[in-house]
């Protein structure tokens, strides 16, 4: 899945790395098949997943989330798979977002600042 502008803005462009500023060699997604290590549930790896990058939606809203495929072409400098020959599947609704945010796991930090600091 990808948060963007969408398919018609991404069909001509390729991620870019905003620490070095280099174009990668597709477009970065973070894979919705959960892993065969994942000892979570299904639905909170996935619920994990969309909600990786929600906060574009607020900083641009312009982005959307929605569900791809692809060729996996490289792998990108935080080691998400860099996508290539790129074929929509679907948008995510707003009641699907809302569902992942209920399904996501929260850290100790959610609750409890003091928790993480030494």
């Amino acid at each position: 899945m990808r948060w963007s502008t969408g398919p018609e803005t991404d069909r001509a462009e390729r991620s870019t790395d905003y620490v070095t500023g280099l174009k990668l060699p597709g477009l970065a997604v973070n894979p919705l098949t959960p892993p065969t290590w994942r000892t979570l549930p299904v639905e909170v790896w996935v619920a994990r997943q969309v909600r990786a990058y929600a906060h574009l939606s607020n900083d641009q809203p312009d982005h959307i989330a929605w569900v791809l495929t692809g060729r996996i072409a490289e792998r990108g400098p935080d080691n998400e798979p860099m996508l290539v020959d790129v074929q929509p599947i679907a948008g995510l609704r707003a009641s699907v977002l809302c569902e992942a945010a209920d399904h996501e796991p929260r850290s100790p930090r959610d609750d409890d600042d003091s928790a993480w600091r030494s």
